[in-house]
């Protein structure tokens, strides 16, 4: 497998979508509930921290938590703290398992070296053979989304050049799961978060591994437009 560029896209995080209260989001209450440690507390506090009415956005080391008021979304750049990110989301909503929500889903961005000098030429020379009309100049790019659904789970894919390096390639992975009921907001009901991202967690992330790996073979392997 490619190695990840100097200057990396990659990320990975779990959202969760529903009615939120950004206002309990605050380091001081993360560490009241031991989800960070006093450092961690310490140096949340310390930064560009910011607690509104309709916001709540602060940093530790190992992840970053961004609360709006239908959106809850944990994040690290780093694949070795992904555990940490998966045990923070289920501490926070087992203690505020009354929250009322409508989805759930993780994103796993990554960047991989390929054999390419351009990937934005190739994507582009990938696309003018579907036979969709579409032709190639000298200077040219182009970006691939794809989108399946598989009830409860929709699963995004992007697919484009890296913004820091010519020969590398960006993968987005968005995996979204609609909770059993339709009309989960306008009836609240208990549901345990946790439970749900144990069993996707893992599998969510290794399948984007496995498409980040097809997705480099296919270009590598691309010969470009015959003449």
């Amino acid at each position: 497998m490619g190695e990840a560029a100097k200057t990396s896209e990659n990320k990975f995080s779990i959202v969760i979508t529903g009615y939120m209260d950004p206002r309990l989001h605050h380091p001081t209450w993360y560490r009241i509930i031991e989800a960070i440690n006093e450092s961690e507390q310490k140096e949340a506090l310390s930064q560009n921290i910011v607690i509104v009415p309709t916001l709540s956005q602060f940093n530790v080391p190992e992840f970053k938590v961004v609360c709006t008021t239908t959106t809850w979304e944990i994040s690290t750049t780093e694949a070795q703290h992904r555990p940490r990110i998966l045990q923070t989301a289920k501490l926070v909503f087992k203690k505020l398992y009354e929250t009322p929500a409508s989805y759930y889903g993780m994103n796993t961005d990554l960047e991989r070296e390929t054999a390419r000098q351009n990937i934005n030429h190739d994507l582009a020379d990938m696309m003018a053979l579907t036979g969709l009309g579409l032709v190639g100049k000298d200077y040219r790019s182009a970006s691939i989304s794809f989108s399946t659904t598989d009830e409860p789970c929709t699963t995004n894919i992007e697919i484009r050049a890296s913004r820091h390096t010519p020969s590398f390639v960006f993968m987005g992975q968005n995996t979204q799961y609609r909770l059993n009921s339709p009309d989960r907001l306008s009836s609240p009901e208990y549901f345990d978060i946790g439970e749900k991202l144990e069993a996707h967690f893992d599998t969510d992330y290794q399948s984007a591994l496995e498409a980040m790996d097809r997705i480099v073979k296919g270009l590598n392997d691309f010969k470009g437009i015959p003449s």
